[in-house]
């Protein structure tokens, strides 16, 4: 488990003088705390939710003719549809009093989940609303004092880690050995990548939220001038360079053999005007750009260092900021454990 770095090194210092000079090593600990909370409460409520859809499926079962006489991906996606409609008659009370009876205990456990998590949240983005980078978060349109409470909650604060690589690693976002950072089964790779499913999942929440469109990002016109667009903010642009870049570097899919990143233009159903498209795959590799982005420029506003428009340069130079990292935090009093595994 990775320690703290030490005075030796001539960067344990250094990140403790940041600390002190932000004075939110308590607001830090507190976001912490309450994110682990909301956690292990998400964690049950989920756990609940899938044990209710479960017991909805099972009233709507199909039956051995359908399943005989329809092709089963057919008969799941009929199944899928039932229990779902079953699941929302148990949410409105208006399901029948055999199914309504059956998830009797679990639905009141559900909604006070809900009702304990909300409050929390609340008080999280109200903390996170008093640091010092409470400034930042609010410069960035999508990820306000909110989603600066979510990525302190997973990584504590971010003026403690050595460099952004150290912090990306800690969100999930790192290269490692030339490898993606992901859940592996091996065990020793396992411990090497220090991957955490929860931590991934706060910054693809954030990235959503930052990038828009429901977390798709902004479409542009075919040929058109985004940086002369007012209406977006410097991150949604940074993710349509990166699209265009992906694009250009013209890979094809090893098994289709069609292009893997690019897709024929689509015509705007309000406009009639033609909007650039891209495959999902590009969409996301393009949105974890910006993350990776948005962390840095998070690092060094907690460094007291100006952000730097460096990235879309690299969106678009072939040079992507996405090399590896072996990172880990510096000393990190507000999170146990680190930079590298799980600290449950």
């Amino acid at each position: 488990m990775p320690g703290p770095e030490t005075s030796g090194s001539g960067r344990g210092d250094e990140s403790q003088k940041y600390r002190d000079d932000q004075g939110s090593h308590a607001l830090v600990a507190e976001i912490v705390q309450l994110g682990r909370v909301r956690r292990s409460w998400m964690r049950s409520r989920i756990s609940l939710q899938l044990t209710a859809y479960a017991i909805c499926r099972r009233f709507c079962a199909p039956s051995q003719e359908e399943i005989d006489s329809t092709p089963w991906e057919t008969v799941k996606k009929r199944w899928n549809v039932r229990a779902t409609k079953l699941w929302s008659e148990v949410q409105n009370g208006t399901a029948a009093d055999d199914l309504i009876m059956a998830v009797g205990p679990i639905l009141p456990s559900i909604r006070l989940h809900t009702q304990m998590e909300e409050p929390v949240e609340r008080r999280m983005t109200k903390l996170a609303g008093q640091h010092t980078l409470s400034a930042f978060a609010k410069s960035v349109r999508g990820f306000g004092p909110a989603g600066l409470a979510k990525v302190i909650a997973e990584c504590g604060d971010p003026a403690a880690y050595r460099s952004p690589a150290a912090l990306w690693k800690r969100m999930g976002l790192a290269v490692i050995d030339g490898q993606r950072q992901r859940r592996v089964k091996d065990k020793d790779l396992a411990i090497k990548m220090g991957y955490v499913a929860e931590r991934r999942s706060a910054m693809w929440n954030v990235g959503g939220s930052v990038i828009g469109g429901m977390g798709r990002g902004p479409r542009p016109l075919v040929g058109e001038d985004v940086e002369a667009r007012e209406d977006l903010t410097r991150y949604q642009k940074l993710f349509i360079a990166r699209l265009r870049y992906l694009v250009q570097r013209g890979d094809v899919d090893e098994v289709t053999g069609k292009p893997r990143w690019s897709r024929p233009p689509v015509t705007d159903k309000k406009t009639g005007e033609l909007r650039e498209s891209f495959s999902t795959h590009a969409a996301s590799e393009a949105k974890r750009y910006v993350e990776k982005r948005l962390l840095k420029d998070l690092w060094r506003a907690a460094r007291g260092l100006n952000t730097s428009d460096d990235g879309e340069e690299a969106a678009s130079s072939g040079h992507p900021d996405d090399h590896g990292s072996e990172g880990t935090p510096a000393a990190v009093g507000t999170v146990p454990g680190g930079g590298g595994g799980d600290d449950r």
